[in-house]
C-alpha cells in the first residue's frame, strides 16, 4: 500500500469515483430492495461491497499514514488527506446522482399511468 500512497492525486481521483459509484449503487440498491427486485438487489449489493472495500481500504490507509507521521515525529503529510477528501466528496455526489436518477424514474412511471 505504501507504493500506492506515493501517488496521492491519482488515489484521490480513484477514491472519488469509487465512492461516487458506491453511494450511487447503495441508493439504487435500497430502492430495489423496497421494490422487491431480488436479482437487481443482489447484483448491486455485490458490486457495491467490492467498490466499498477497495475505496475504504485506500481511504483508511492514507488517513493512518497521515496520522502516524505525526506520532512518529515526522512532518504531517497533508497531501495524504486528499484521498479522504475524494472519499467524502464522491460519497456526497453519489447520493445526489442516485436520488436524481430515482426522481427521473418515478416521473417516467407516473407519465405512463
Amino acid at each position: 500500500m505504501d507504493e500506492l500512497l506515493k501517488y496521492p492525486l491519482s488515489l484521490t481521483t480513484f477514491v472519488f469515483f469509487a465512492q461516487l459509484l458506491f453511494i450511487y449503487l447503495r441508493t439504487i440498491n435500497v430502492i430495489y430492495t423496497t421494490e422487491g427486485k431480488i436479482w437487481k438487489t443482489v447484483i448491486t449489493g455485490m458490486v457495491m461491497s467490492l467498490v466499498w472495500l477497495i475505496s475504504t481500504a485506500i481511504g483508511l490507509n492514507s488517513a493512518i499514514e497521515a496520522i502516524t507521521s505525526v506520532f512518529n515525529g515526522t512532518k504531517f503529510k497533508t497531501i495524504l488527506l486528499l484521498p479522504l477528501f475524494g472519499y467524502l466528496s464522491g460519497g456526497g455526489l453519489g447520493v445526489y446522482f442516485g436520488m436524481i436518477q430515482e426522481s427521473h424514474n418515478r416521473k417516467g412511471e407516473r407519465k405512463k399511468q
